[in-house]
């Protein structure tokens, strides 16, 4: 579909931007709420991880805090209740 082909383009020039700066961590944070968005958790999760814990740039308070609540969510979803609080903690 149209919407697929296009969330496809996006992701593309997510990650090439993201290759171009691996320290952007903006670009990681980014990365990862589109794969939320097209459903591919474990990739999300990567890029989430990727934002938080890589050096570089800051990432805003806000984005930050979003990271580490879609990373708890996808923590529950595996099934990793220990790993889902320490990152809700950490939002």
């Amino acid at each position: 579909s149209v919407v697929e082909r296009r969330r496809r383009e996006e992701l593309a020039e997510l990650e090439a931007a993201a290759a171009a700066d691996p320290e952007d961590r903006a670009q990681h944070f980014q990365i990862g709420l589109a794969w939320l968005a097209a459903g591919d958790r474990e990739k999300a999760e990567t890029a989430l991880r990727q934002a938080v814990r890589r050096r570089g740039r800051l990432l805003p308070q806000d984005h930050l805090a979003t990271a580490y609540c879609r990373l708890a969510e996808c923590s529950l979803e595996r099934g990793d209740m220990t790993e889902a609080t320490r990152e809700a903690r950490s939002a």
